[in-house]
């Protein structure tokens, strides 16, 4: 049963038109989920017909302004108070395409397991993000057809954006090159912040399921390996740059990636805490592996493809073996009492569950018991079995005896696919990629349509 149950990472999702300008939203407040007692939700953008999807969510660091990131390179300013969004930056305008690219990729996907219409973007944009200097970054992974397909990951940034709020067009700041994902896993560069040394963290998800090496001629049949005929650009040398995250000086320009920790599969959502450890959330396999949170520390390696979870082999025949010696750092522990199969603690989270972006609460207008903990979204299954996730999680990190276990609370329960979040002026924002909110039934119906920016506060 395990390699047949799918489950197609947030990477795959489906693809859409321009976006317009502004709309009220939608669905009326019935359709807002419960807040946790003490708490407020409202929606105060929606993204519908025209739209490009909503996939990220950053904060300007001076002003607080929100901006959201589309599929497709698309970039909106959101007013909260008015509840409006405006479009800044069109993808077209500044992202570096093969001319004729088709604009989505079907997946060879068996639809009798997977309840979602998903294609690929062969242009995908999954990461925005700001450094201190209020320059603002956005990530696009561009398919590049040839004798060998080629995953490009661009790095745009745009000058710091000044009090209008209103950003000038984005230049190419760095790029690198990797082979093109096996069957469809081509999860992609995501995930971008500055830590708090000042330099930008990327997390590149892994371009296999489980280290495979596929059978198609055109796409590299490495694995996770670097494929020495696909270098990483002119006068690099090839690298293995998937499944891992990545470091860059922003004081430099183009720049060979700097490979930070390893076995990482898709690092979709991470944070400091106030500590200044880096913590990631990962999504597991395939097969009925959990999705991990992780300790992250340089030079580190986190088991992928080599063992999941806490040191479980992988459920695969054709899995590679890990190399002599190779030491594997163990996922953090969730003693729930959300997350879980059943009661059991398990390291980390539920199989299938996709957790999306993460952010650590210092302090603000959430209830003051959510001070010093990480919020987690959780995308939600593709699969045609109950619902696992829809979610966000409240994470408090306990260490004991030199070891890190994971409180783990439900904040918000039966969200639309949420896939990022961010604090602005103390309040929580979670977007929702769309409204499906179940995988089978009633409310399995709005894949791809109609995503959602809700506002999360004390209702003190």
């Amino acid at each position: 049963m395990h390699a047949k149950r799918l489950r197609w990472n947030v990477v795959f999702v489906l693809g859409g038109a321009l976006m317009l300008l502004s709309s009220e939203p939608t669905y009326a407040r019935a359709d807002v989920p419960q807040g946790p007692e003490g708490t407020r939700v409202r929606v105060v953008a929606s993204y519908g017909a025209g739209d490009q999807e909503p996939v990220r969510i950053a904060v300007h660091p001076v002003s607080g302004r929100l901006y959201v990131l589309g599929g497709g390179g698309d970039v909106s300013l959101l007013d909260p108070e008015t509840r409006s969004k405006r479009r800044v930056l069109t993808g077209k305008d500044y992202i570096e395409q093969p001319k004729n690219q088709d604009i989505n990729i079907p997946l060879p996907v068996d639809r009798s397991v997977v309840n979602s219409p998903i294609t690929l973007r062969a242009t995908l944009c999954l990461g925005l993000a700001f450094d201190r200097d209020g320059r603002l970054y956005i990530v696009a992974n561009v398919q590049i057809p040839g004798k060998l397909y080629i995953n490009r990951v661009d790095l745009y940034r745009t000058n710091p954006i000044g009090s209008d709020g209103l950003p000038g067009t984005p230049t190419l700041w760095t790029r690198f090159d990797h082979a093109y994902g096996v069957g469809g896993f081509n999860h992609g560069a995501c995930r971008l912040a500055q830590g708090p040394d000042g330099l930008m963290y990327l997390g590149n998800g892994s371009r296999t399921d489980h280290g495979e090496a596929g059978d198609d001629p055109k796409i590299g049949r490495l694995g996770e390996e670097a494929d020495p005929l696909v270098p990483a650009g002119p006068g690099m040398p090839a690298g293995a740059y998937t499944a891992c995250i990545l470091r860059f000086d922003p004081a430099r320009g183009q720049q060979v990636p700097e490979v930070y920790s390893r076995g990482n599969r898709n690092p979709f959502g991470f944070d400091w805490d106030d500590k200044g450890r880096l913590i990631d959330a990962e999504n597991g396999p395939m097969a009925d592996h959990p999705e991990e949170l992780n300790l992250i520390e340089r030079g580190k390696h986190y088991g992928f493809p080599y063992v999941f979870g806490n040191g479980e082999t992988p459920d695969y025949p054709d899995s590679p073996a890990a190399p002599k010696g190779l030491k594997f750092e163990p996922p953090i522990q969730n003693v729930g009492p959300a997350g879980l199969l059943g009661v059991n603690r398990l390291y980390s989270l539920t199989p299938h569950s996709s957790p999306s972006g993460m952010i650590f609460y210092r302090t603000g207008k959430l209830p003051a018991r959510y001070e010093g903990s990480f919020f987690l979204a959780r995308f939600g299954n593709l699969t045609n079995y109950n619902r696992i996730g829809f979610d966000v999680l409240n994470i408090r990190l306990e260490e004991k005896g030199g070891v890190l276990v994971a409180h783990t609370e439900r904040f918000l329960d039966r969200l639309g696919r949420p896939i990022d979040l961010a604090l602005s002026g103390g309040k929580l924002y979670v977007v929702e990629y769309c409204r499906q909110t179940e995988t089978v039934g009633p409310g399995s119906e709005g894949y791809g349509v109609d995503g959602r920016v809700l506002e999360v506060v004390s209702d003190r």
